[in-house]
Order: structure tokens, then sequence, then C-alpha cells
């Protein structure tokens, strides 16, 4: 019975519609469902995958890795638990590692792989639509050679990346697996 669960999980999570990786805008609450008890906080900044929703809640996936001391025995149908409370888990192993998220004590959690004296664990739940950032629309590409300048054989202007970064605009944290943001303009 278990397993025709975990394939009937594996299936939805892989099949569910999927949109473009956004960050949470403050910390939020990871919920193991809609409106239930939370397992963990999420950190501001940290890039998320929406998948399904009901009502005000979509269901996300994180993936931090944690102290193999940390872990604890089976909780419900996951295979270990977090042994203690706000356990952190970071974007890679290393306690200098950005925290990426906060789990509170017996939250269960999948064992993704073992590095050392570290795992790297992986829960899903639901949290706040409201605590994710809105998608921005993408990029239009700029087109050469249209245009008076072109046409007068002058050189168009080039923006700066100095220029272009806007100063409200803050790096975001990736959530292990995803994208590494690109490099910006080094602090003034």
């Amino acid at each position: 019975m278990r397993s025709r669960i975990s394939v009937v999980l594996l299936l939805a999570v892989l099949t569910a519609p999927r949109l473009a990786a956004q960050a949470t805008t403050t910390p939020a609450a990871l919920y193991a469902e809609p409106g239930s008890r939370q397992v963990a906080t999420i950190a501001k900044g940290v890039s998320v995958t929406e998948g399904a929703v009901k009502g005000e809640y979509v269901h996300v996936t994180v993936e931090g890795y944690v102290a193999t001391s940390m872990l604890g025995g089976k909780r419900d149908t996951f295979p270990a638990s977090v042994a203690r409370s706000e356990v952190r888990l970071r974007a890679s192993a290393s306690t200098s590692a950005a925290v990426v998220a906060t789990a509170a004590q017996g939250m269960g959690v999948d064992v993704v792989k073992r590095q050392g004296t570290w795992a790297l664990v992986r829960r899903s739940g639901w949290m706040r639509r409201a605590a994710i950032a809105p998608a921005k629309a993408p990029e239009k590409p700029a087109t050469k050679g249209s245009g008076s300048a072109a046409a007068a054989g002058a050189k168009p202007a080039q923006k700066s990346a100095a220029t272009e970064a806007k100063p409200s605009q803050k790096p975001v944290a990736a959530a292990p697996g995803a994208a590494p943001a690109p490099a910006g303009p080094a602090p003034s």
C-alpha cells in the first residue's frame, strides 16, 4: 500500500504543471497540508517552483543539506525525520552555506543522498501564495540594425550592468539544484 501511495505521489509531482521558479518574498511557513501544522519555515529569497494550488496555498518542495547527526528515525511515510528543533537546512554541505529553511522537530524528510556527515533532504508541503513574488514577464531581446542610429553608422548606446541594476534588487539565494543567479556589479 505504501509503495502505491509513493508511486501515485511521484506521478502527481512529475505530471503537475510547473511555473517558472520564483522567490519567497518573506520567510514563509511550510505546512504539511493547507492550513495544518507548520513543519518548516522557508527563508526569504529562496527560489521555489510552484505546483498545485488549493485556495490561498501552493504546493512547493524544499531541499537542503542537514548534518546527519540532526536526523532521526522514520516519521509517518518518511524514511527519516528531524531529531531536534529549529534545524537549519542549508544550500550546500557546509555550516557557512546559506540557510534555505528551518525545520521543526519531527518533520519527516526524504533523504536524497548522503555526503560525508551531511545529507541532502527533501520535503514537499504547502505555503501561502502571498509569500511568493509574482512572476516577471520575460525580457524581449533587443534588435540590431533597426533605428536611425544604425542607419547613420553611429554605434548604438550600450547600458552597463551598473546602469541597468535597480537599487532595490537584492540577490536571491537559490535552492540546491536551481540555476545560479547571474553575477552583478560589485558593491560600491
